[in-house]
């Protein structure tokens, strides 16, 4: 056997090897785990004594992203909570320099795609300053439906590997009437089999707005700050008392630092056909009309 021959058989019973550790991983990362999903549903309906309440200023965006713009409700530990606590906006070359004083909101439009139709996707994201000074980032995505109103929400964290969405009521509503009860292990009839998407899970259904709206979103404490439910405006308040107001700056998201990007925060942007996700029902008969193409 020749020197170039060995190499080569090195190399593939190195991938070999390497293969056998990194497929039981990723089979056990594709099941469903009911625990999870039970979890997932079961934290929405925490009450938070105390939060710090954070609320759209006077900035310059027009359009889907001004309409939707979210309000925050981040859990407080103190009725006097510390700055680091706060979101924040990146600054400078180093990738944990975040300025506390300000706080700052990224957002962008984009599309996604549902059996071959197109709709308009509203993007959020913001900054923490993390335990270790890194930078965190949490975020929301909203998919409109025909009629121009949310009908999708997606929570965005790159801790979490399940997807974790919250519905429209009359999104579920419509899939329970067109598609029947939920698939067996599922809460909604809007969820795909558990076989078929075994890392999504719908947290919530929401309650339809008079007009649309950007959504209430709960976060949990530090360290984890996990988004613990989306609520609509026209949903009743899950914090007792407020103990801090701050407005937050709008931007596009072109205006985050380069040492504040990562390819997570990038690909968030991207479009993405989301026909596999769910179980879809007619999405026209939201609206008695077709979606923009």
């Amino acid at each position: 056997m020749t020197s170039k021959h060995r190499v080569h058989r090195m190399v593939l019973v190195s991938l070999g090897a390497i293969q056998a550790l990194w497929m039981p991983a990723c089979v056990h990362q594709s099941q469903f785990d009911p625990l999870v999903s039970k979890r997932i549903r079961a934290k929405t309906t925490t009450e938070f004594a105390r939060g710090i309440y954070y609320k759209p200023g006077d900035h310059a965006l027009t359009g889907l992203e001004r309409e939707l713009v979210p309000v925050i409700i981040d859990e407080s530990e103190s009725r006097k909570p510390d700055s680091d606590r706060f979101i924040c906006t990146p600054t400078g070359a180093q990738s944990d320099q975040c300025d506390p004083q300000i706080a700052t909101i990224y957002s962008a439009v984009s599309r996604i795609t549902v059996g071959g139709r197109s709709y308009d996707q509203v993007l959020f994201v913001w900054f923490y300053r993390a335990i270790e000074r890194q930078l965190e980032i949490r975020g929301i995505r909203i998919v409109l439906g025909p009629d121009g109103f949310p009908m999708l929400w997606e929570a965005l964290s790159p801790r979490e590997r399940t997807r974790v969405f919250f519905v429209s009521q009359s999104l579920e509503q419509l899939a329970r009437k067109q598609l029947g009860l939920p698939l067996a292990g599922r809460t909604f009839s809007i969820e795909r089999s558990t076989r078929n998407a075994p890392q999504v899970v719908v947290a919530r259904v929401l309650q339809d707005g008079p007009i649309p709206m950007g959504p209430w979103v709960y976060l949990a404490r530090p360290p984890s700050r996990e988004i613990i439910t989306l609520l609509c405006r026209c949903m009743p308040s899950q914090v007792s008392q407020i103990v801090r107001t701050i407005k937050y700056d709008l931007q596009p998201i072109e205006a985050v630092p380069r040492s504040a990007q990562s390819p997570w925060l990038n690909s968030l942007t991207t479009p993405q056909d989301m026909t596999e996700i769910f179980r879809w029902p007619n999405i026209a008969a939201l609206a008695g009309a077709v979606s923009n193409e």
